[in-house]
C-alpha cells in the first residue's frame, strides 16, 4: 500500500528542545520545535547582549 501524499517521510530530524534536568532521568520540558530545514535560517538564533 502506498503512502499518504500528506504524509511525511520516516527519517530522523533535528529539534530544539527547550528544558531543565531535574536530576536522574526527570527533565522538565517546557517548548519543542523542529530545527529549519535550511541552515542559514536565522529565526532561532538568540540576539547578541547588549
Amino acid at each position: 500500500m502506498a503512502r499518504p501524499a500528506a504524509a511525511p517521510e520516516n527519517r530522523d530530524r533535528p529539534y530544539f528542545v527547550a528544558g531543565q534536568w531535574k536530576g536522574g532521568g526527570d527533565v522538565d520540558i517546557w517548548h519543542v520545535e523542529e530545527a529549519p530545514a535550511d541552515p542559514k535560517d536565522v529565526r532561532h538564533e538568540q540576539p547578541a547582549a547588549v
